[in-house]
């Protein structure tokens, strides 16, 4: 119940993303800008996925919010 009112809220189960193979740790200046943002402005920059749950976009804030045990991450839906 409570992922269906997340999802209403523009929020996603961290779990349900799924990630590109080819995809490895952020560098860790990307990393370091990222945590000032979220230190300054108290939020992670939204991730975009595609339809399927796919990231697309927002990779730096996926993985600090999975190193930081969040549990769930603001989204945008691409519509194509």
């Amino acid at each position: 119940m409570l992922d269906l009112i997340m999802k209403l809220l523009g929020y996603e189960n961290i779990n349900k993303i799924k990630i590109p193979d080819d995809y490895k740790k952020p560098r860790e200046i990307k990393l370091q800008a990222k945590r000032h943002f979220y230190r300054k402005y108290g939020v992670l920059p939204e991730i975009i996925l595609d339809r399927s749950g796919m990231l697309l976009d927002g990779f730096c804030s996926y993985y600090i919010a999975k190193v930081w045990n969040l549990k769930y991450v603001k989204v945008r839906r691409a519509k194509c």
